[in-house]
């Protein structure tokens, strides 16, 4: 008895003669779900939720390269067919669909709630046109996006869904770096702004919004974000070459800014601290509008001397960059000098009969701290990002720390 897979080859190849002959027996596909046969120009394809459909070109070559059925498209649902737009060809798929345009060196895959956006737009015969990349992870690796050929994209995460940006609105929302400017993702379509005859359009994003109209050209407003930048643990890399055993260290941490000062905050001495070990904790070193800040920290390791010795002067240094940053005009910006200054003030904090393991003080601009409170931390500690400070003489740690939006 034929099957299906011969049962459409036989129904094709007499008007269809470049599908040519077998190249390959009918085979089970490495899911366990479907089969397959390959032919000299195509290839055929059966599950019994799809039936056998006939694969080939472009189309065949880029659904392969995604790795066939065991790719976010699944099992092919249709034969090859015309686009709507007649300017192209394409396969439906289970979760989507890959099109190629008439004169294209390559087709695209949509899928997902993007196809199903795009799809909202009558597919290529609406504004968007056709796709000109595959479907995508953003930079950031929380979102999704395909960019379509009339200056148009769809950006897609798991918090915003999927919107469309489009023409002036896109071009200003790349100017200020996509998904990683303090704009963020987006949170509508691009939507008739009220007032403006119908002449105005606006999209709404994670961190503003950009309007255009036709006399004024687009304009962004960006929306304060409020924060927390929490402290949540260190891991012991490398113990001290000291002979008296489990390392003692204790911190500083603190952050200057130009905003509301900032209380620092020191651990106190932590005791039995051996390599691989974790130590956690729950210090929030600021809360506020997002702004540029300079983050301090000393880890020192405690052997004869007093550990609250530097107390005053770890936050008198936290308080000369509060001042340094107070006179400064013209915007939230930290100057690159007020870090420098900082850092070369951290650097006298030595002596007082305890060891020095380790200083740094960065800055963490404003875009920075938006788009880590963006993310979803994670890690034991929670962790948006980390640093490493020590040596392998002195002891070496792993800080921990993690911003929110509140």
């Amino acid at each position: 008895m034929a099957s299906a897979i011969d049962t459409k080859y036989t129904q094709l190849i007499g008007a269809n003669a470049w599908i040519g002959q077998p190249t390959t027996a009918e085979q089970a596909c490495p899911d366990g779900v479907g089969y397959y046969r390959h032919y000299q120009g195509a290839s055929i394809y059966w599950s019994p939720q799809t039936g056998a459909q006939l694969i080939h070109g472009l189309i065949r070559t880029k659904w392969a390269a995604l790795g066939w059925e065991k790719s976010a498209l699944g099992y092919p649902t249709t034969d090859e067919l015309n686009a709507g737009s007649g300017k192209g060809r394409f396969n439906n798929f289970q979760n989507g669909t890959i099109i190629w345009k008439s004169g294209s060196a390559e087709a695209f895959a949509v899928y997902g709630l993007i196809y199903a956006k795009w799809g909202e737009q009558k597919w290529d015969v609406g504004e968007l046109g056709f796709p000109v990349t595959d479907e995508t992870e953003t930079p950031d690796r929380i979102g999704r996006y395909n960019h379509f050929e009339n200056n148009a994209s769809i950006y897609w995460t798991p918090n915003t869904g999927a919107h469309i940006v489009k023409g002036y609105i896109r071009g200003a929302w790349a100017d200020q770096g996509w998904e990683r400017g303090r704009l963020g993702y987006p949170l509508t379509d691009e939507l008739v702004t009220e007032g403006t005859n119908g002449r105005g359009r606006h999209s709404r994003f994670e961190g503003g919004e950009i309007r255009w109209t036709p006399e004024g050209g687009t304009k962004t407003t960006l929306y304060p974000v409020n924060i927390e930048l929490w402290f949540s643990g260190f891991k012991c890399l490398e113990e001290s070459n000291e002979i008296s055993g489990s390392d003692e260290p204790y911190l500083f941490l603190g952050v200057s800014t130009s905003g509301q000062p900032q209380m620092p905050h020191e651990t106190g001495v932590i005791g039995d601290v051996d390599k691989g070990e974790v130590t956690r904790f729950a210090k929030r070193l600021y809360s506020g509008t997002a702004r540029d800040v300079i983050l301090a920290v000393v880890i020192r390791e405690h052997d004869e001397g007093d550990p609250h010795a530097f107390s005053g002067a770890f936050k008198s240094i936290l308080d000369v960059g509060n001042a340094a940053l107070a006179s400064q005009t013209g915007g939230v910006s930290v100057p690159p000098e007020v870090v420098k200054l900082l850092s070369n003030k951290l650097s006298e904090l030595v002596g007082a009969d305890d060891d020095d393991v380790g200083r740094r003080a960065e800055l963490l601009t404003q875009d920075y701290l938006i788009r880590m409170a963006r993310q979803d931390e994670g890690g034991d500690p929670a962790s948006d990002f980390t640093w490493e400070l020590g040596s392998n003489s002195e002891g070496r740690y792993r800080l921990y720390f993690f911003v929110r939006k509140v």
